[in-house]
């Protein structure tokens, strides 16, 4: 279980991250598509807002880059709808100067962060480094999450086993005292009859009388019943009893 996890866990580190960039402005767009494709990143490009929420539907993202002022879908018709899909998607909304309140207003929305028009390449892949880092950590925290309830799971299944061998075991040890019980009492059954119960066991067979046939034959009948002899034993006894006669 534990080298699962750790598998998982380099699995997220090693993760390739989908950026969405949206930017009705082709040059905006370009720049930043070959700046982050450089660092390793997956992106896909949208050149309106209503592309970039059918992208986020239909592909999945990590982070979305999103200009403010679009037409058709603003920057924040594509952070409603992203946190709508995703909860867990990062939003960064580019914005400049003159909408600042609106970029401000979308941190109140939920956005990750905002950055301002024009900025610098140092600046966008800093950004974007925090935000990946975010994801990671959202990521594992997913990961941790899931392992706690598996773990918890086989807790539960684990205590309705122990559970269901305590109730066999009790049943096995009430069966037990049981049996014990009864082998006491066939034990002091089997007790009662003398050792040379049989007349052709004693020296004196000849002066067995015929009362006491019927007397042994009775003993022969409830040891049988008792099962302390079988069928077989009892018709051979039975023979030989009967051959005194």
């Amino acid at each position: 279980m534990a080298k699962q996890c750790d598998d998982k866990m380099n699995d997220i580190n090693n993760l390739s991250i989908r950026i969405l960039i949206v930017d009705d402005n082709k040059s905006s767009r370009d720049l930043l598509e070959d700046l982050l494709v450089q660092k390793g990143y997956d992106i896909r490009l949208a050149s309106d807002g209503l592309e970039a929420i059918e992208i986020i539907e239909n592909e999945g993202v990590d982070l979305v880059l999103t200009d403010l002022k679009m037409p058709g879908a603003d920057g924040l018709e594509v952070l409603r709808n992203a946190i709508r899909i995703d909860p867990n998607i990062l939003v960064v909304i580019i914005t400049g100067y003159a909408s600042l309140d609106t970029a401000v207003e979308s941190i109140r929305e939920g956005a990750f962060d905002y950055i301002k028009k024009p900025f610098g390449l140092d600046e966008i892949l800093i950004l974007v480094r925090k935000a990946v880092e975010r994801i990671r950590l959202i990521k594992e925290n997913r990961l941790l999450f899931e392992k706690l309830q598996t773990t918890h799971e086989e807790m539960k299944r684990l205590r309705a086993k122990k559970e269901r061998l305590e109730k066999k075991i009790q049943s096995l040890n009430e069966s037990l005292e049981s049996f014990e019980g009864k082998l006491a009492h066939h034990v002091l059954s089997v007790k009662k009859f003398p050792f040379n119960f049989l007349p052709y066991q004693s020296p004196n067979n000849s002066e067995v009388k015929k009362w006491e046939m019927v007397k042994e034959l009775d003993k022969l009948f409830l040891l049988m019943g008792e099962g302390i002899i079988d069928e077989n034993e009892f018709r051979t006894l039975k023979k030989k009893l009967l051959s005194m006669l």
